[in-house]
């Protein structure tokens, strides 16, 4: 699919329109929250953008991978760029193989805008100046012209504009909001804990191909009944739309007396698509109102807390669910 390109070093971001995304069939990498502020608005607007990957071929054969945010439109078609005319036109130009061509009367579709996220890994830096025209600039996909292009058959008429700065910031979780708080406010009294490495090193043994307390436990789920092994039969008749494997990694506690380790199976990792949290209806939410716990907190002399054991490992799953919480 051939798609055009817009060049602009003024955006922080790359994007790429709807349609050119469903047309490649692409899926999203994340979707991450962008507050987006434009040229001539003091304004700033809150979206959320799907993250797609997209491989663009080079003229030296090779391809460059970019992640583009999803947006519905660009900007207008462009108009009034007779780009083969001013190429015949100026001397500078002639030679010179043209990433795009138009002619006068052309209505150019804007399908992606690359912006300084990843303007150096299209433009080469090399250009070409005339004593009175646009200035060409090389790029990994031919040259591409920029300054004022006009022909006779339109000196009269008023030339659109189209400015495309557009400046954009992360938005960060309120997670992420107060856990900057509260690194700031214990800044010289929080203890350097030791890195997970050296952690995992000196509670976890490597014996005979297997990491001995990891595989203990799950040894240990085995027998409760709260896992599984798939059987050959199972594998056979699953439909493979609906398997998906969980990543898990081990979480270790060197204040417990304890669990000292536990497993922990990580249903929001994501590769190249969604994760299985996204893909879940997350129902009503039962979380207790802070306040009506409190307030029973003191109706009576004697308060009374209690834990239950590997809670979420206690919950069933239906049969036809199963092979969507897989594991290796």
């Amino acid at each position: 699919m051939t798609i055009r390109l817009m060049l602009d070093g003024g955006s922080q971001r790359s994007y790429i329109t709807q349609r050119v995304r469903d047309a490649l069939g692409l899926l999203p990498d994340c979707v991450e929250q962008v507050q987006i502020k434009t040229f001539g608005s003091d304004t700033t607007t809150m979206q959320t953008v799907e993250m797609v990957r997209v491989g663009i071929p080079l003229k030296n054969g090779t391809t460059v991978k970019l992640m583009l945010s999803t947006v519905p439109l660009i900007c207008e078609p462009l108009s009034c760029q007779p780009i083969t005319y001013t190429k015949e036109k100026y001397r500078h130009l002639r030679d010179l193989n043209l990433a795009d061509v138009s002619r006068v009367g052309d209505d150019l579709q804007v399908d992606a805008l690359i912006g300084s996220d990843h303007y150096w890994q299209l433009v080469t830096g090399q250009v070409i100046r005339g004593q009175s025209g646009p200035t060409a600039i090389d790029t990994n996909l031919g040259w591409v012209l920029s300054g004022p292009v006009c022909s006779d058959a339109n000196l009269h008429k008023p030339n659109p504009t189209h400015s495309l700065l557009v400046q954009t910031s992360d938005v960060q979780s309120m997670d992420q909001l107060l856990k900057n708080f509260w690194e700031l406010e214990s800044l010289g009294i929080q203890s350097v804990e030791p890195s997970v490495y050296d952690t995992f090193k000196q509670f976890i043994k490597f014996d005979d191909g297997r990491y001995e307390e990891y595989n203990a436990i799950i040894q240990q789920q085995l027998n409760l009944g709260i896992v599984e092994k798939v059987s050959d039969e199972g594998c056979k008749d699953t439909d493979v739309n609906r398997i998906h494997y969980l990543p898990h990694h081990a979480v270790i506690r060197t204040d417990k007396q304890t669990t000292k380790l536990r497993i922990v199976y990580d249903a929001s990792a994501q590769d190249k698509g969604l994760s299985l949290n996204d893909c879940l209806f997350s129902g009503q939410k039962f979380d207790q109102n802070i306040l009506d716990i409190l307030l029973r907190f003191r109706t009576y002399k004697v308060a009374l807390i209690a834990d239950v054991e590997k809670a979420f490992l206690m919950i069933s799953v239906s049969k036809e669910d199963c092979d969507s919480l897989r594991f290796r």
